[in-house]
């Protein structure tokens, strides 16, 4: 099983946002916590880069199997 671990939204649409905080920003700071501790439990991880959500899409379908497991992290 592997992990696709994407951060919401994108560098261009950054989501939801409030005083210096957009979503986007928070989503990849996340994505980058939650890569590392899955990394380190052992787990196969795909960090998936800054794309729009068709291009995300599109890699993780490309590449994933029915067992895998596709996160996309958002903020409200």
């Amino acid at each position: 099983m592997k992990f696709y671990i994407c951060a919401g939204h994108h560098p261009k649409a950054r989501g939801a946002a409030y005083k210096n905080f957009n979503e986007h920003d928070e989503a990849r700071a996340w994505q980058a916590l939650l890569v590392a501790m899955l990394r380190e439990a052992g787990e196969t991880v795909i960090e998936v880069p800054p794309l729009t959500l068709q291009e995300k899409t599109f890699m993780i379908n490309d590449s994933a199997s029915r067992e895998d497991v596709a996160i996309d992290l958002h903020f409200n």
